[in-house]
């Protein structure tokens, strides 16, 4: 069944629970459906070995080619059954996804329950009828989160409310039956100081400097910051040109919250010891975004636990803080659950939630794509091309228009649409047309250079559509004018781009043809398992491993600050490194690793500060591209690392502490006589 087909079915379902993004049904409703959809579902849960699942609840996705197969025990026994369990399958590449609501403090929970079951079902009657109490109630009014256990609780709770069996009756709960699971046993409520999360920043915080080097927030956008904390970020912005406006319960309690382009919900969710009101806070902050919801929280590696007392799924901490860590999968769900809407990972506890299925395209069009040096890339290929006569005259005429062109042309690796080059019309005036000028192009630098920019960049787009299928495809009609331009010119049609990078997609489940591909990379180092390369490396490596680790970055967000990417040959993995001060360090210290399992869609992370096992890196110039600044440099001060006895054959060298050891064995300075320049003196600011 392909996208068109699914969507088709979807739309003509009869019964089902019918949502703004998705149409909800019982399994037992599914035989009174279409045949095809029915058959479809029963074979994709065989050949997905999901059988087993134990969902009684399919959901089908009006906007997206996916299917979430949900878990709700009591169904037909109880009011509001709880999710327990979903799996999410991406019908377009079968990237499967698990999650388990078992554990959590603030699951979903499941409203009219007789719109999933067909309308001959006896049962519906009296679910039915408890939907219309709940109605006459006013309990779907509200604009309070309801989709939630504990928000529902507490609504029915402010209404003096509670259930006998599928009846609605007057409640005599009482507020400490709300909160005895917080309590810990303890018999207080802990008291929890807020406003002590709050920090002083002098600098931009993570998610809104991921926001700016994105593209997603721009001078032309408002800003809202959604619990400003003392309004670093606003002053960072503002300072930048950037227009802001910020609030905060605590530091701007009076402050309007008004709409915003792009809205930060930056390291909130964490610091709110309710998991209700964490609902609430992230549903609101959406509620003010017309573009871009930016959403961040502390992660679970992070956290230093040592002193901290257990609340809730969370701990306070010595300051009398709560804190409330997350892995990356855990608050992308929480996101999306939340908000019904798709989470984009941004970096490792940063997520981008846009409004429309075209931005968030454009999105991911420009974390794939390379910027082009022309001039470079034209001088490689044609340094000494001699120039004709009539070239000459003309192009000295117009060098600075012409060289703009050509640099714009090289950049989309095709002729400019109007609108994509400003000078269209001082263009034709000076030379005629478009084409004229491409040809005068060539004849400058040869076609081989034009196509090799053609060939960029339509490499560029065949990793692009094949992360598409990882994460989920956008319709052709979610492309922008000159991507749909794009796609034709490079790939032949939207079609037949799919094909080729859905072949090259599932081309990363072999692992002889990605140990090959390392083995053919131009940069990077290899062992017998792994092979190595620094972040500039990557868009140089062929598709194969782009997509292969492009794959991991969809898991775990932007990886513009890793320093070492390191992909496991024939396990389905791939590492991203982080060491200390990579660049001006003698030998950088490791300070964080995260590994991404693909085959089990899991991130792990790890820190590296233990004084006793802390990894140095060596011999960084083998992991760079030939043309690194630095790399002569670097060659300088390993030359003298081998004369010390650090053998370059091996990954791992000595640990800090026994590299510090060998230096005071031959009575030299650990770190600054390895960053001594060739000139033999001592270069200031160089120790770690």
């Amino acid at each position: 069944m392909n996208a068109h087909r699914f969507k088709e079915l979807v739309g003509c379902l009869s019964a089902g629970k019918r949502l703004p993004k998705a149409v909800y049904v019982h399994v037992e409703a599914l035989g009174s459906l279409d045949g095809e959809l029915s058959s479809f579902i029963e074979q994709l849960c065989a050949r997905m070995e999901v059988q087993e699942n134990g969902h009684n609840v399919v959901k089908f996705s009006t906007n997206e080619f996916r299917v979430s197969l949900l878990s709700y025990p009591g169904f037909f026994e109880t009011p509001h059954p709880v999710l327990s369990s979903s799996t999410t399958i991406e019908l377009a590449s079968g990237e499967t996804r698990f999650f388990d609501y078992s554990k959590r403090h603030n699951p979903p929970i499941l409203h009219r329950k007789e719109a999933l079951l067909a309308t001959t079902d006896p049962r519906s009657t009296a679910f039915r009828e408890l939907t219309l109490m709940e109605e006459s109630h006013g309990l779907y009014d509200t604009d309070a989160s309801i989709g939630f256990k504990r928000n529902w609780e507490a609504l029915l709770l402010e209404r003096g409310l509670g259930y006998d069996g599928h009846t609605l009756i007057e409640s005599q709960l009482e507020d400490a039956e709300r909160v005895a699971d917080t309590q810990n046993g303890t018999g207080e409520v802990p008291v929890i100081h807020r406003h002590r999360t709050a920090l002083t920043r002098y600098s931009l915080s993570k998610p809104v400097r991921l926001a700016v080097e994105h593209g997603v927030l721009t001078k032309e956008r408002t800003f809202f910051d959604y619990g400003c904390g003392r309004g670093d970020d606003l002053s960072g912005l503002a300072n930048l040109g950037h227009t802001v406006a910020g609030w905060d319960p605590t530091f701007r309690p009076d402050a309007e919250r008004t709409f915003a382009s792009v809205v930060n919900l930056g390291y909130v969710l964490n610091v709110i010891e309710d998991p209700a009101e964490r609902v609430d806070a992230l549903r609101r902050a959406y509620q003010l975004t017309s573009d871009v919801l930016v959403v961040a929280a502390l992660m679970q590696h992070t956290a230093n636990a040592a002193t901290c007392r257990p609340l809730a799924d969370g701990h306070v901490t010595s300051r009398g803080t709560f804190q409330k860590t997350y892995d990356q999968q855990e608050l992308r769900q929480f996101i999306e659950d939340a908000l019904d809407a798709t989470a984009v990972p941004a970096a490792l506890g940063v997520f981008f939630v846009f409004r429309s299925a075209e931005e968030r395209q454009a999105f991911y069009s420009r974390r794939y794509r390379r910027r082009i040096d022309w001039d470079a890339l034209s001088h490689r290929l044609y340094p000494r091309r001699p120039r004709k006569r009539k070239l000459d005259s003309v192009y000295e005429e117009h060098a600075e228009l012409l060289d703009a062109f050509w640099e714009q042309m090289l950049e989309v690796g095709r002729l400019p649409l109007a609108h994509e080059f400003d000078r269209h019309g001082e263009l034709r005036e000076a030379v005629g047309s478009p084409k004229r000028a491409r040809r005068m192009f060539v004849e400058k630098f040869g076609a081989e250079t034009l196509d090799a920019a053609f060939q960029m960049r339509r490499a560029d787009w065949l990793v692009d559509l094949a992360l598409g299928f990882f994460r989920e495809q956008s319709l052709f009609r979610d492309y922008s004018e000159s991507e749909q331009k794009d796609i034709k010119t490079f790939l032949g049609s939207y079609k037949q781009g799919l094909e080729e990078a859905k072949a090259l997609l599932f081309s990363i489940a072999d692992a002889d043809k990605i140990e090959k591909a390392c083995s053919q990379a131009a940069a990077g180092w290899q062992d017998h398992q792994d092979f190595y390369c620094h972040r500039d490396v990557l868009p140089d490596l062929a598709p194969l491993l782009r997509v292969y680790v492009g794959c991991a970055a969809e898991l775990l967000g932007d990886t513009g600050e890793v320093d070492i990417i390191k992909i496991h040959m024939r396990t389905g993995k791939v590492t991203f490194l982080y060491y200390q001060d990579f660049e001006r360090a003698a030998f950088p210290e490791l300070h964080e690793r995260l590994k991404v399992d693909l085959r089990r869609q899991r991130i792990d992370a790890f820190n590296h500060h233990d004084p006793e096992r802390q990894q140095v890196l060596y011999f960084r110039s083998r992991f760079v591209s030939p043309n690194h600044p630095l790399l002569p440099k670097w060659q300088r001060h390993e030359a003298r690392a081998r004369k010390l006895g650090l053998d370059d054959r091996e990954l791992m060298g000595p640990w800090k502490h026994e590299l510090e050891a060998l230096f005071q064995k031959g009575g030299l300075t650990p770190w600054l006589v390895a960053m001594r320049p060739h000139g033999g003196r001592s270069s200031p600011g160089c120790s770690p």
